[in-house]
This record gives C-alpha cells, structure tokens and sequence, in this order.
C-alpha cells in the first residue's frame, strides 16, 4: 500500500505543475487512503446496501397529463436481475426487498448518497434530504425481527429524528403513495413487465417527480425517475394541457458539474413547458457563503419553445464555491415555479483567458469583471466586505501565475474545501489550462 501511494502522489508531482503546495496533498491523499483502507476493510459487512434499484428508460422532459382526458399515468421500469433472496445482514420482514413508487410535488436530485427534495413553490436553499424510512411501524417491524444472532442487531433507537418520512415536517404534505405500503412490489424480471400505474384523478394539478422507495432494512434506498410529470386538470376538449388552466410553468435544468473560474462562464439550459409570454429570471447561492442567499445573476427573460439556454457569468466574482443555480419561471398570469440546477458547479477565482467550447462561455465575462468599483454594485460591495467563514473579509486574494487560481475567497485552501481527489480533478484542469496559457505565450 506504501508503494501505491507514493506511485499517486508522484503522479500528483506531475499534474500540479505548482498549482498548490505538493506537501498538503500528499498529506490529504495519504491520509484519505489510509481511511479508506482501515475502515473500508474493518466495517464491511454483507449487503451494506439497499436492494435493486428500478432502471428507468429516458422519459420525456416534462410529461404533461391532463387528468380530464387521462386520469392515470403508465410508469415503465426494469430491474438488472431477481432480488428477493436474504443476505447476510438483511433484517427477515415479510416485505423486505420490496419495491414502493412515490411522487413528491417539486423536484428531486441527487444528494450524497441519498437524494433531496427541492419545492418548486417556494425557494430552497438546500433542499430537504428524503428520510430512509417511510413509517414508525416499518421501524419497528424490523427492530421486532432484528437479532443479534444474524449479525443485525438493529433497534428502534437507530433511527433518529427525521428519518422517517410521515413524521418530516418540512415535506409534510409535499408527497403522495402511488401504490400503498402494504402493495409493495417484489424485485423480480416478472414484476417489472408490469408497468407501475398512477391514479391521478384526484392528485391536485401540480409538477411531480416520480421516485421508488427501496425496502431493504436496515439498508433502505430511493430510486429517482428522470424528468418531471405535469398534472393540469384542463378543459378535455383537446388543447395544449400545458397551456390549459393556468397550468405551472415547469423546467428541468441540465447538469452543471464542472470546474469554473472568473474568467469564463458556463453553459447552462433546460427543457422547457410553459405559457407564451413566460419569463425567467436567474438567481445563483454559493454553499460555502450561505448568509449571502440567492443572488440574481439573469434578469427577467421571455423564454419559449422546449428548451432555454444561458451563459451562466457570476457578478459576484468575491462569491466562490459551489454554486447552484435557480430559475425562477413566472407565467403571464402571475403563477411562479423555481426550478435548480441537480447538482453545483465549483466557481473559483483565477486569471486567464475564456475559450470556449461544450461546457464553457464567454459572453458577458469581460463586461462582468469591468463593472469597475469592486463589483456589481450594493450587492458586491455587500459580498465584499462580508466576513468569511473564518471570520475576516471575504474578498478573494489576487491570484498569481503560481497559485493558478486554485484558491477560494477568503484565502480557503481548496484542499481543506474538497479533499484529495477532487482537488486532483481540478488541479489536472488547472494544469491543462496552464500548458495552453504557455503554448500561447510562446507563439
């Protein structure tokens, strides 16, 4: 293991090109890997994880559903293989291994290895993680058929307070049964031939995302569906349910993981179903700063068609670290849904010249860092002279040609920020990006 890790950290060597000090990394990296070795070896069990999960095809975008003309929706699935048999470490309920679709009212991403539930009417910083558990009597079923003697040794007091979704408060009425708890489905090749089929003739119109509950005790897990289902209660005489009735105006950000620094924007887009006459306006939050909120950064915008695209540019350059981004869609009767970027972007200070390409713009960036006077205005000079997270101005440090800009505001390390291998990924970014500054300074 010693040999692997001074191979990574020579590799390391060779990609920072300077970028940070080598010694921190190799600190961070070694110590990383030691972790992973010690406790990844020590604490393994059997079926540390929650069964199968449902493999969902592509699905439209936005699937609007006029519950006057169709008042159900199909919800087709599959499964990689059978997973029924209990493993070591599965807790023996009638129902474990079982199948349960849900559908909350605003959308859901990924988050650590769980996913989080984001309203579409109303703003949300960070959105609500969804609980693994759905009632008190599915914990205590299981802590009831839990035993020392199979290795499970599970108990009602390893669940803690709000991990069980009917007892959340923050998604009380956010969500809905497609199917009940006691019609849970079994993992097999066989069930998933049979599309999943949701009533929605009393659901009240609204935008929903569709996801599957994984009863697995101890190892329970969700599933998410991709795109959202738009419920309009239309006249059924045959016109465009999305534009029916006032119906929500509904979208669905694309990903925008990536690394981005002050000189350069990001493509950003989305699908698209609303009213004629609907306009957007953007908003950005920075994880890292959470006492700045949400910052404008897109002003009000008619978009139409099926789809939007922007070139995300931060006026708030003194703003770095993980990004989200947020539209806010307000159609013409005044009815407004907010829709999020799924994941962040990491937004770091830096010096260079923007090149374009599929992920990277370059409009508005120069006009963006000219505005002169430290910023955008109150709001920069606010962002500015705020304190950081460690107490002192949040201005960012000048970045020179050594650092690379691989520094957020306030002077954090991005190592202390990201850990080792993400700040890798971003110093083999830095180090590519470098090597095309000196090609270009030598011709």
């Amino acid at each position: 293991m010693a040999r692997r890790i001074a191979r990574v950290t020579r590799i390391i060597d060779g990609l920072l090109l300077g970028c940070v000090q080598v010694s921190q990394i190799r600190a961070l990296l070694s110590m990383q890997v030691a972790l992973l070795v010690i406790f990844g070896v020590h604490t393994a069990k059997a079926h540390e994880a929650a069964a199968e999960a449902p493999i969902f095809a592509e699905a439209p975008c936005v699937t609007v559903v006029d519950k006057s003309v169709r008042p159900s929706v199909s919800i087709a699935y599959n499964i990689a293989y059978d997973d029924v048999m209990l493993e070591a470490g599965d807790i023996p309920v009638e129902d474990a291994k079982t199948h349960q679709f849900f559908a909350f009212r605003g959308a859901i991403f990924k988050s650590g290895l769980g996913l989080a539930y984001f309203p579409h009417d109303a703003p949300s910083d960070a959105g609500v993680q969804l609980p693994l558990w759905i009632t008190l009597a599915d914990v205590k079923r299981a802590a009831n058929a839990s035993g020392d003697a199979d290795g499970t040794g599970f108990s009602e007091q390893d669940v803690p307070e709000g991990a069980v979704l009917e007892d959340t408060p923050q998604l009380a009425e956010r969500w809905l049964r497609i199917h009940p708890d006691g019609g849970r489905l079994p993992i097999t090749l066989e069930q998933a031939t049979r599309p999943v089929v949701w009533n929605v003739s009393d659901v009240p119109p609204g935008l929903y995302t569709v996801v599957t509950y994984i009863f697995s005790p101890p190892w329970n897990g969700w599933a998410l569906r991709p795109g959202l289902v738009k419920v309009v209660d239309g006249t059924g005489d045959g016109e465009d349910a999305g534009a029916a009735g006032g119906a929500d105006p509904a979208a669905v950000v694309d990903e925008v993981d990536s690394f981005v620094f002050s000189y350069q924007g990001r493509r950003v887009g989305g699908c698209l179903d609303a009213a004629p006459g609907t306009v957007v306006r953007g908003m950005m939050r920075v994880d890292e700063r959470a006492e700045h909120g949400w910052q404008p950064w897109l002003d009000a915008t008619e978009v139409s068609g099926e789809r939007f695209d922007f070139c995300f540019v931060n006026p708030y350059p003194e703003l770095t670290g993980s990004v989200r981004l947020r539209f806010d869609l307000e159609a013409p009767d005044g009815t407004t849904t907010y829709s999020y970027s799924p994941d962040l972007l990491t937004y770091l200070s830096g010096s260079g010249s923007c090149e374009a390409d599929e992920e990277i713009c370059c409009e508005g960036v120069l006009e963006a860092l000219a505005t002169g006077d430290g910023g955008v205005g109150a709001v920069g000079k606010a962002v500015a002279d705020a304190p950081g997270a460690d107490g002192v101005g949040g201005g960012p440090e000048p970045a020179s040609s050594a650092e690379c800009g691989c520094r957020l505001a306030g002077g954090r390390p991005i190592g202390s920020t990201y850990g080792a291998f993400g700040l890798l990924a971003l110093c083999a970014q830095v180090a590519r990006r470098r090597r095309k500054c000196s090609r270009r300074a030598k011709e």
